[in-house]
């Protein structure tokens, strides 16, 4: 089923608001978090963006292990929002898919979130819409257990741009480039530009995770840790077999969970370097007293595209119970950025519950196509040919004329969102729509 653009474009503006609470109520006390506006100070430059605040006065919220996801969204922008959970699977009501789910949230106005939080989780919520790209998004963090063992830095990262969102979007398609070079003034780590970078203070043998989520519009990264022991744990949130590397590849929506270890007293940037541009953003961990030399927004030469075999290395700490798929669909992806058209074509999505559902992702396209499945967690069992045992994602990365197999448990009925992680492409049309059947 495919999901029409004008549903995407218009239901967060046309609806009425609504409360959104589908479980009865409970003796909780509901978190609070609250859309507003703040200012940035971007290349010397007072700007005024969007924000998403929780009880503490801090981006986002972090959740104990055991609590419930019990949310009092208050909209206090001027104009109406609905925000996604990307990365938690609510029931259909709550996801925050226009058109979809429940009516959006007028200026002014509140919804109540109800229902359990399943699994440990590195997420982030943000609406599906150009408020994302004016940075109204945060991060949503689960804990698990044993995270009380470590301390913890997020990284949040974003393209920024000083000009209106709609008038990106007007651009793409132009003369200019090849279509989709969009013009960013700055990339940005927690709200703020590599040339004054939030700096973390740490202790010299110190182990810690680093929670790292894509939340830009239309940039993918690759995350380099430098002279910092890191082993990747986690993706999208689920726990994978710890790899070792310096170098990790983060596209569009994707998170990552590190464990990095400070060696010595110093300084030490943790560095997304933009894809296709020589722009960076960061952060920098440093011990006590340790002097932090000034870093370079642009580096030497431009960064490559991200490695699409990375994916081949990962491996889930646990897999999917082994089960024969009861239905096999495959879906297209086709589009160029002039004209600028994307979409997605093939199977219909539909499917029922309590099925294993395997789904072939072909990427016809010249460029990577990031693309996150709403609702479901699901396990990549298939790139090309080959077969694999893969990592368990919410968001997966096709190559240029590859196809990427996915396999997930149709185990929450309703209608669900599948799309590109690139804002500009999902509002030009690259979405469809999994249903369940009676």
């Amino acid at each position: 089923m495919k999901l029409s653009r004008r549903a995407l474009l218009g239901a967060a503006a046309m609806l009425p608001a609504a409360t959104v609470c589908a479980e009865p109520a409970r003796a909780l006390t509901a978190r609070t978090l609250t859309a507003g506006t703040r200012t940035l100070d971007v290349l010397g430059k007072p700007t005024t963006v969007f924000s998403l605040v929780g009880d503490e006065g801090k981006p986002g919220l972090a959740f104990a292990p055991g609590e419930p996801f019990a949310v009092t969204f208050r909209n206090e922008l001027s104009e109406s929002t609905l925000l996604h959970w990307h990365g938690l699977t609510p029931p259909p009501a709550q996801d925050g898919t226009p058109g979809l789910s429940a009516a959006a949230i007028l200026a002014g106005g509140s919804a109540e979130y109800r229902f359990p939080l399943l699994r440990p989780a590195t997420a982030w919520a943000h609406p599906l819409g150009l408020q994302q790209q004016r940075l109204l998004a945060a991060p949503i963090i689960v804990h698990a257990p044993a995270d009380a063992a470590l301390h913890e830095q997020i990284m949040q990262l974003a393209d920024f741009a000083f000009a209106d969102a709609g008038e990106l979007q007007a651009a793409l398609g132009g003369a200019e480039g090849d279509g989709e070079a969009i013009a960013y003034d700055a990339f940005l780590a927690n709200g703020r530009s590599l040339d004054d970078p939030e700096i973390r203070p740490v202790a010299a043998g110190e182990t810690l995770r680093v929670r790292i989520i894509n939340a830009a519009s239309a940039t993918g990264f690759t995350i380099e840790t430098g002279a910092l022991e890191a082993h990747l744990v986690a993706v999208d949130g689920n726990p994978i077999v710890p790899l070792a590397a310096s170098s990790f590849p983060l596209a569009l929506g994707q998170r990552l969970d590190l464990l990095v270890r400070v060696p010595d007293a110093g300084a030490y940037p943790i560095i997304a370097a933009a894809e296709g541009r020589t722009d960076r953003a960061g952060l920098v961990l440093a011990t006590r007293g340790a002097r932090v030399a000034r870093l370079a927004r642009q580096a030497p030469q431009q960064a490559g595209l991200l490695d699409a075999g990375f994916e081949k290395r990962l491996a889930a700490d646990h897999r999917l119970p082994a089960m024969r798929p009861d239905r096999r669909l495959s879906i297209r992806l086709d589009g160029q950025a002039r004209p600028y058209a994307w979409t997605i074509t093939g199977d219909d999505l539909r499917v029922h519950a309590g099925e294993r559902v395997e789904l072939a992702i072909t990427n016809a396209t010249d460029r990577a196509q990031p693309v996150h499945l709403h609702g479901h967690v699901f396990e990549v069992v298939g790139i090309g040919d080959g077969r694999m045992a893969g990592a368990l994602r919410d968001t997966v990365s096709v190559a240029a004329g590859a196809t990427v197999t996915v396999a997930f448990d149709a185990d929450n009925p309703g209608a669900w969102l599948l799309h590109s992680t690139h804002l500009y492409r999902l509002l030009a049309g690259m979405a469809a729509i999994l249903s369940y059947g009676a």
